[in-house]
């Protein structure tokens, strides 16, 4: 059942996310969408999945994760029609829920599909991985190592800022989690996953084991199959195991909770080359890349040229495995040793905060000012306890609770001080301060909150102050040492006059 829709009340940023699992594609575009989610929240943004409610949807998982989420009525997005009706039902949401932010991740979802979401207003996060088709958003970006950000140009206007790398890897927390010591000798039983993805649905699975057999014997292999429980793949390994038609160690898994413990157990993968590719390599763990898309090519080149990898097959052309590429390294441990320390030295960890920083980034354009108002005196007060914040004032010292009270309820009656609060997708993220002095000349100040510091919110803010208040010779009074303010206020077009001032003459 869905949610109810409401028209929003909080303010916080709302990010809408339009995303898809089904037996059929698996569950990968709704699990980076989760680990985003996730930053968003830390954030301090309320996030919202519409999905279709396809067989194999993740309404339950999504649920689980502590996000609402809406189903749309599932159908196969191969006509222009069914993509307009599939834009016509989420904007029916969205239109009442106002959010700041729609994050698509999806290829059927094409370019007339995001300027119909743009048009009541919002910014929009593509999540693309292979640069064929056109995109109408403020943000694209592509995970991949071997992502290619000119390689999207093409594809995007110029106010599109394409972010692209390792460096910006949905990786979910767990993965980041202490490493195991992973150390390979020449005695180990080598013990090897199997899981392409999604629900296999072809049945790779059964016939990736069936190849592997005379390795397997020869080397003394345990294999672990982890394979959706409706895929062919998982009867047939199933009934084989029951008979003991295989003379090697197999143990077969359905489903899987927590994927980082199931890596760290085993010593090397036999896997697609999609998202999974960066979760296993986040681990440390060895790959051997069967390709079983096209959008999958870019990814296995990548990562076998990063050293984590070696690609064993590609089903897109030829269902043969290279069994002796795989024996080869199967067979030296100095080598699985080197492409686990290459996997794991790629991820920092850091690709969710570094997204949503830079979807803040491209909000700054969006900010506004408020009038501060009475009930907003608590909040200030905490922004003037933050370390540092008042480090050059010309009091330094925070105030006790009852002086402030006293000096914001002064200032917001006061007909000669205007205090504005900085407004950041439906967020507080600072303010400013207009002493008026006269018809003529005011001062300002600008104060931004350390959770918004380092976007460029400071010069846009006062930018935007100096254009309210044109009829005024704006002047700051900003004491050496105080860099960050001064690059804020050069910014806005203040300059130099004098020991420690800088105008802007309008």
């Amino acid at each position: 059942m869905n949610p109810p829709i409401s028209t929003p009340v909080t303010s916080r940023m709302r990010v809408l996310i339009r995303a898809d699992a089904s037996e059929a594609i698996g569950h990968g575009h709704i699990m980076r969408c989760l680990t985003l989610a996730a930053a968003l929240a830390k954030a301090g943004a309320e996030c919202h999945f519409i999905c279709r409610e396809l067989p194999g949807h993740a309404q339950a998982l999504i649920s689980r994760y502590g996000f609402p989420v809406n189903l749309i009525p599932g159908s196969e997005l191969s006509s222009a029609e069914a993509i307009a009706e599939d834009a016509k039902l989420t904007l029916q949401f969205a239109g009442l829920w106002q959010p700041h932010w729609v994050v698509v991740d999806h290829y059927e979802l094409n370019t007339e599909w995001q300027s119909a979401l743009k048009s009541i207003g919002c910014r929009l996060l593509a999540l693309d991985d292979w640069p064929h088709r056109e995109h109408q958003s403020d943000l694209l970006l592509d995970q991949n190592l071997a992502a290619d950000a000119e390689a999207y140009s093409a594809w995007t206007d110029n106010t599109c800022r394409i972010l692209t790398g390792a460096c910006f890897s949905l990786l979910r927390p767990e993965f980041m989690r202490k490493k195991v010591n992973r150390i390979y000798s020449e005695n180990n039983q080598l013990k090897i996953l199997i899981n392409l993805g999604g629900a296999d649905l072809p049945g790779y699975s059964a016939d990736i084991v069936e190849q592997l057999m005379p390795l397997a014997q020869r080397l003394n292999l345990q294999l672990v199959v982890l394979v959706n429980q409706r895929s062919v793949s998982y009867t047939q390994i199933a009934e084989k195991i029951t008979t003991g038609y295989y003379p090697f160690a197999v143990q077969l898994q359905s489903y899987c909770q927590d994927m980082c413990s199931l890596y760290d157990s085993v010593d090397l993968a036999i896997g697609a080359g999609g998202s999974s590719t960066w979760e296993r390599a986040s681990r440390g763990l060895p790959a051997a890349l069967v390709v079983i898309a096209d959008n999958q090519q870019a990814t296995a080149q990548a990562a076998v040229s990063a050293g984590m990898a070696v690609k064993i097959g590609d089903f897109t052309c030829s269902a043969k495995l290279d069994l002796s590429a795989l024996a080869d390294v199967l067979k030296n441990p100095q080598q699985l040793q080197h492409m686990s320390q290459c996997a794991a030295a790629l991820f920092d960890g850091c690709g969710p905060e570094r997204i949503v920083r830079e979807m803040l980034r491209k909000s700054c354009q969006d900010l506004q000012l408020t009038a501060a108002q009475p009930q907003d005196c608590t909040l200030f007060y905490q922004w003037q306890k933050e370390p540092g914040a008042r480090r050059f004032f010309r009091n330094p010292q925070v105030p006790v609770w009852s002086d402030h009270r006293s000096w914001y309820l002064n200032v917001l009656r006061s007909h000669a001080v205007i205090l504005y609060k900085i407004m950041l997708c439906g967020m507080a993220a600072g303010y400013i301060r207009l002493d008026i002095h006269n018809r003529r000349d005011a001062e300002i100040s600008v104060l931004v909150t350390r959770r918004f510091q380092g976007l460029g919110l400071a010069g846009i803010a006062l930018n935007l102050c100096a254009s309210m208040h044109s009829e005024h010779c704006l002047y700051a009074a900003i004491k050496n040492g105080n860099y960050a303010s001064r690059r804020s206020f050069r910014r806005a077009g203040f300059r130099p006059s004098g020991k420690e001032m800088y105008v802007r003459h309008q």
